[in-house]
């Protein structure tokens, strides 16, 4: 039998099977999601912030429903993000902008190509106060 642990690395939606014991916070969580526009999950490093995201909270929403965007700082904040957007309409021409104009149409894409809800998780967002956009 394979060990449900996987110490420092992060579940992911593919875990559930073995993901447990956090069955109310996501249950907290999924209802918090419909109450606001914006939900900060945060908690000291290593608490399994990310797992209880992109396992336990990834795997309430009806894929058919709503589409996850990921987004983790790689070098630049801006960068990762618009590259993240990126993926999911690839037909998008990218023009090098980076302003909100280009962001929004980006994000119009994405919506219009997939034709559901997005919703966009920062993974360690905290580093963008911690690096800033170096």
């Amino acid at each position: 039998m394979k060990s449900p642990f996987k110490f420092l690395d992060s579940y992911t939606k593919e875990d559930s099977s073995i993901f447990f014991g956090r069955e109310k916070e996501t249950e907290e969580l999924y209802r918090k999601i419909f109450e606001n526009k914006t939900l900060l999950v945060y908690g000291v490093s290593g608490t399994g912030k990310t797992s209880i995201i992109n396992c336990g909270l990834a795997n309430k929403f009806n894929e058919a429903d709503w589409l996850p965007v990921t987004i983790r700082r790689n070098q630049n904040m801006v960068e990762s993000f618009y590259a993240a957007l990126h993926k999911l309409s690839p037909d998008v021409k990218d023009k090098g902008k980076r302003d909100a104009k280009a962001f929004i149409k980006l994000l119009q894409s994405v919506y219009l190509d997939h034709f559901k809800p997005v919703y966009l998780l920062f993974d360690q967002f905290e580093e963008l106060f911690i690096f800033g956009d170096e």
